[in-house]
């Protein structure tokens, strides 16, 4: 389960299904447009050199899709 969460760049992943391993982690706008691939090791994610505004954390794993809204502010 993922929350919105806001930051100034910063943010964790837990990863609370513990069966499912994260594959990857995307970075995606409101619109729709792919942003980048954030490291799976890389925690927390820094997404600090980005605009501000809402984006879309899509997380990978090896069984399902979640998807996060974040604002970075």
């Amino acid at each position: 389960m993922f929350f919105l969460n806001s930051s100034d760049g910063l943010f964790f992943i837990n990863n609370v299904i513990e069966k499912e391993s994260i594959q990857t982690i995307d970075l995606i706008n409101l619109q729709g447009k792919f942003i980048k691939t954030i490291s799976i090791t890389e925690n927390p994610i820094n997404i600090s050199d980005c605009e501000n505004g809402f984006y879309f954390l899509k997380i990978s794993t090896n069984e399902n899709v979640f998807v996060a809204k974040i604002l970075k502010k």
